[in-house]
């Protein structure tokens, strides 16, 4: 059942329902709703739900238990939070927020952030 693979998941690799909707930008208690099966997502939601938990969208409808081939490489074993346990909650979300950003917009902001670190240097 979707809504139990979606907690599942979640808290298998140590999110917070907060952390899921703020990736999907839409508000916690649509998440939640979710996960309690009350709603289900749209295409597009279980699209970047797939892509958030490494997971094809079958997985997540509980057609298959297999993960898609796209990420053979992803270790069951080792959740998302292993990968970035050493990250501080502040840097967490700076990740989230850059993998936002169109391509253009990535450039801008590596390009500022260099300025700034060389300006602090001087």
């Amino acid at each position: 059942m979707l809504s139990e693979r979606l907690r599942y998941l979640r808290e298998k690799n140590g999110y917070t329902q907060r952390q899921v909707a703020d990736y999907l930008n839409i508000e916690r208690s649509t998440y939640t709703y979710y996960e309690i099966g009350k709603t289900k997502p749209d295409l597009e939601a279980l699209k970047k739900l797939s892509a958030f938990f490494h997971v094809s969208i079958d997985y997540l409808l509980d057609n298959k238990t297999v993960l898609h081939s796209d990420y053979t490489s992803y270790d069951l074993n080792r959740s998302r939070e292993d990968k970035t346990a050493a990250l501080s909650d502040e840097e967490k979300l700076l990740l989230r927020l850059y993998r936002k950003l169109n391509t253009e917009s990535k450039k801008s902001l590596l390009e500022y952030m260099a300025r700034t670190i060389r300006n602090q240097s001087t």
